[in-house]
C-alpha cells in the first residue's frame, strides 16, 4: 500500500512510500485547511486494515498545575481528617485511628 499526506495546497508533506507491514507516523497541521491522507492499495487481492488516530490541541490534558492542585486537595483532605480526629469533633473509622 502506498501512503502519503498532502497539505491544503496539494503539496505532499509526507511520503511513506510503499508500506508492506505496520507503519506509524505523525504530523502537525501547521496551516488551516483540508489535509488529505492517501492510501493506494497496490495489491488488490488482499484486504488492508487502516487505523487513523487524531488528537486535537483543544483536548483536555492534565498539566503540572492540575497535578499540583489535585495533590494539594488530597493533602488538605488528610489534614482536615487529622484535625477532626484530634479535636474530637468527629468519630473516624478505625483505619484513620492508627
Amino acid at each position: 500500500m502506498k501512503f502519503y499526506i498532502k497539505n491544503p495546497s496539494g503539496v505532499i508533506i509526507y511520503d511513506a512510500g510503499i508500506v508492506r507491514t505496520q507503519h506509524s507516523t505523525g504530523f502537525t497541521a501547521g496551516y488551516s485547511g483540508i489535509y488529505s491522507l492517501y492510501f493506494e492499495n497496490l495489491e488488490h487481492l488482499s484486504d488492508k486494515r487502516i487505523h487513523v488516530r487524531f488528537r486535537s490541541p483543544y483536548e483536555p490534558r492534565l498539566t503540572v498545575f492540575d497535578v499540583l492542585g489535585f495533590s494539594m486537595m488530597f493533602g488538605g483532605t488528610l489534614i482536615l481528617i487529622w484535625l477532626l480526629k484530634i479535636s474530637g469533633i468527629a468519630k473516624l473509622p478505625k483505619c484513620f485511628n492508627q
